[in-house]
């Protein structure tokens, strides 16, 4: 997990082609140490930050696991971030559950992670540019 010291490097890190599971904590707690052993098993599949920056606490939650989607899977019909509420437990399943949104960008490299049935697939050709 990559560590973000201020708002810039959270810019940077969230503003990515791909997903962001971002950890907000104000002190080590179970959440955190569950957070960073997801990472450390996950990091091939995924994205990790975490950060214990005052102004990004203030502005996130004190003891939060958020997930970003990237810009370009922004939409009216959801949220851009998805936030975790439940126990540190289900936290790797919420991860891989979540981790496309509602729509996704089914490829051989994501397919692993469209695990909800049914699951509908379409194919179209999409400017990302414009």
């Amino acid at each position: 997990s990559v560590e973000l010291k201020d708002q810039a490097a959270f810019d940077k890190f969230t503003k990515n082609a791909e997903a962001s599971v971002v950890g907000f904590f104000a002190r080590d707690d179970d959440l955190k140490s569950k957070f960073l052993a997801v990472a450390d098993t996950l990091r091939e599949s995924f994205r990790f930050a975490h950060t214990n920056d005052k102004d990004l606490l203030n502005t996130h939650g004190r003891s939060e696991v958020v997930i970003f989607l990237p810009p370009k899977l922004h939409s009216k019909l959801e949220e851009s971030s998805i936030t975790f509420k439940g126990k540190p437990s289900g936290l790797e399943s919420f991860i891989k559950e979540n981790f496309n949104g509602l729509v996704g960008i089914y490829n051989s490299d994501t397919q692993a992670f469209f695990t909800r049935r049914p699951l509908i697939v379409a194919y179209f050709d999409l400017d990302y540019v414009k």
